[in-house]
This record gives structure tokens, C-alpha cells and sequence, in this order.
């Protein structure tokens, strides 16, 4: 782990314990108060009598929020910008906050938890975004094993669903997010490929965005792209990516190396 890293987390565990310490003394506070009924409780104690907002609750929340927290500082040490989910880290996390007795451990780290995750992790972070990032181009467009891929002037045609709904008589898309996700997972695989196209990529995706809050998302054909060297073609149900072969041979090797559900596959529209 890097030493920064492990100043973020120390910084982070201060600033929980301050707060846990001061739920911990309402909760004592509280369960005092409840021992007694209403009438016999003395008046000290009566404001934090049956306390509306349980601060237990609110202590194993402000526990979830902090781990939530470490979670994406060693995401971010292990992946940087690129897009990384630490996947089955619920577990480790929940052993780490441990709230069998109802709260969580009062042994509950910033610095262990991260530690711990940083040891799972680490050693295939670098294999796991990659995977990642292919299943989720596979995922987008729809690709699957056996079919050869469409092709248009010399590119390799991807097709992402598109809804539209009609807001004052006019359509739009529904499922804008999707589009540009779909775009930001062409941009990930690209970056393990060439680094200047992806943050031609990149550029791109930033013009799309414009574009289509501007004009809210209509479907018009031309309205969107291109997005570096891969144009966009919009249609009411569809969005087509036309990707230069060059380029398309590059992600179909990656996806055909990295994608468990895709392999040596040619890309293909969906």
C-alpha cells in the first residue's frame, strides 16, 4: 500500500473514531434513560428517553459510509481513473465492522480494513479491470459467440438499443446514461491499446454529452459523435458505432483474451 494511501485511511479513522465516540456515549446515554419508565426517569436522563432517531442505526450507518469510503481509496490506489469494482469485497468488509453485537466493533480500522482489501485485491487488480472492462463492451453491445461482424466502409458496426420517449411532442432518448456508458466502456478497452486514441475517446464523449443535453437527447442521426475515430450513427432504436477495422481488430483481440463470456469471437453488431 502506498504510504499516502495509508495517510488517507489514518486521516479517515480519525475523523470515525471522533464521531463513533460521540454515538457510542449517546447510545449509553440513551439505554440509561430507557431503564427507566417515563414517570420515575429523572429529569437528566429524560430528553434521550425512547430518542427518536435510533443512534445505534445511525452509528452502524456512519460504520457502512466509512468502510464505503476505504473501499474507493484502494479502488482508486489499485485502478486510478480506470474503472475497477472490487468484486466480493462485501465480504471483508462486513467482517470488519462486524456488528453481531448490534453496533459496530469498537475494533473496527480504516487501516486494517484497507490493508486487508489492498491483500486480496492487489495482485489481480490489474487482471480484474481488464476483465471488467471487456465484459462490459460485451455486455452494451450485445456481442456473442459464432457470428461474424457487421461491416460498413470499412468499419465494424456495433448496435446499442435505444428507447425513446415523447416529451411535448417530441422524442427523445430514455436510456441517454446507457449510451454514454456504453461510449466511456469503449474508452477503457482503448486505453489498454493506445492511450491517445482513448483520450481522443475521451474528448469525444465530453462533445456527446454537450450535444445531447443541448438538444435533450433526440434521436437525429448526426447529432452525436464521433467519439475519436469511431463514428456514431442515431436512429429512434438504435445508436451505430462504426469502428475502423484497424481499431476493431485491436478490442476484438482484448475482448477475445479478456472477456470470460467472449472468445476468439470477431466483434459483431448485435
Amino acid at each position: 500500500m502506498h504510504p499516502n494511501t495509508r495517510r488517507i485511511l489514518e486521516d479517515l479513522q480519525g475523523n470515525y473514531s471522533r464521531v463513533a465516540a460521540s454515538y457510542r456515549q449517546l447510545i449509553a446515554v440513551a439505554q440509561e434513560a430507557d431503564a427507566y419508565e417515563y414517570r420515575s426517569c429523572p429529569a437528566s436522563l429524560r430528553p434521550f428517553q425512547h430518542f427518536p432517531h435510533d443512534p445505534s442505526t445511525a452509528l452502524a450507518r456512519m460504520a457502512r459510509r466509512t468502510a464505503a469510503q476505504v473501499v474507493e481509496v484502494i479502488r482508486s490506489e489499485l485502478a486510478g481513473a480506470q474503472h475497477l469494482e472490487l468484486t466480493g469485497h462485501e465480504d471483508i468488509v462486513s467482517q470488519s465492522i462486524d456488528e453481531s453485537q448490534g453496533v459496530p466493533s469498537e475494533d473496527f480500522s480504516c487501516v486494517e480494513l484497507g490493508e486487508a482489501l489492498y491483500a486480496a485485491f492487489a495482485d489481480r487488480a490489474a487482471n480484474m479491470t481488464m476483465c471488467q472492462a471487456a465484459e462490459r463492451v460485451v455486455g452494451h453491445f450485445g456481442l456473442s459467440a459464432g457470428d461474424e461482424p457487421a461491416q460498413r466502409r470499412g468499419s465494424i458496426v456495433l448496435t446499442l438499443p435505444m428507447y425513446c420517449d415523447s416529451w411535448g411532442g417530441r422524442l427523445t432518448y430514455s436510456n441517454d446514461r446507457t449510451l454514454v456508458d456504453a461510449c466511456r466502456s469503449l474508452q477503457d478497452v482503448v486505453q489498454t491499446i493506445d492511450s491517445g486514441v482513448a483520450n481522443r475517446i475521451a474528448d469525444g464523449i465530453r462533445s456527446l454529452v454537450a450535444a445531447g443535453n443541448l438538444n435533450r437527447w433526440a434521436p437525429e442521426r448526426h447529432a452525436y459523435g464521433p467519439i475519436g475515430p469511431i463514428e456514431l450513427r442515431a436512429y429512434q432504436r438504435k445508436v451505430e458505432f462504426l469502428i475502423p477495422l484497424d481499431l476493431a481488430s485491436q478490442i476484438n483481440a482484448f475482448l477475445s483474451e479478456h472477456a470470460p463470456s467472449l472468445r476468439s469471437v470477431p466483434l459483431r453488431a448485435a
